[in-house]
């Protein structure tokens, strides 16, 4: 699991946002990485969890898959990725590892 300080993740972030800003970085990949530092600096989740019942963001399924999460909630809404929302909030949305594996295999 990568773990990094909540602080060096503060550092990083505005680095990022800048490139973004500057056009030397495409806003997805900026995103992605965000996503990453954050997660990682609270050390909550793994990138790779092997675990076939966990459920992930649509920003973790987004970082697996290499696309922009926008990307993953219009897979979605095109039926080609089942999400669930676990309280009704656009927030709570969670797709199921399983689900990622199916949805890499059929387009293998």
């Amino acid at each position: 699991m990568l773990k990094i300080s909540q602080n060096t993740a503060r550092i990083i972030s505005p680095v990022i946002r800048g490139m973004a800003q500057a056009g030397t970085l495409p806003h997805c990949e900026a995103n992605a990485a965000a996503s990453i530092l954050h997660e990682a600096s609270k050390a909550q989740t793994e990138v790779c969890n092997k675990s076939k019942n966990t459920m992930l963001s649509a920003t973790q399924v987004a970082i697996r898959l290499g696309v922009c999460r926008t990307t993953v909630l219009r897979m979605r809404a095109d039926g080609q990725l089942k999400g669930v929302n676990l309280t009704g909030s656009r927030k709570s949305l969670r797709f199921s590892e399983s689900e990622i594996e199916r949805f890499l295999n059929v387009r293998s």
